[in-house]
């Protein structure tokens, strides 16, 4: 085989080999990404929960309060 086609060769491979390093590093980056973006929705999902809780105790306290003062009116 000649010099010329063996440089050639090496030089091909060396491109794959550039290349598969730049798309590893890309789907990494993009996985880092996803990842954090997935924290993000977590983070917002517990404070949704939060909120949610904390509604229902005020609304559950308003609705034992009414029902107090309703029975202190009947007495």
């Amino acid at each position: 085989m000649s010099t010329q086609i063996q440089q050639a060769q090496v030089g091909g491979w060396s491109g794959v080999s550039e290349e598969k390093e730049v798309t590893e590093e890309r789907l990494k980056t993009e996985q880092e990404s996803f990842e954090k973006k997935i924290r993000q929705l977590e983070e917002q999902n517990e404070l949704i929960i939060k909120e949610r809780e904390d509604i229902l105790l005020k609304v559950t306290f308003i609705f034992m309060f009414s029902k107090f003062s309703s029975c202190m009116k009947k007495l």
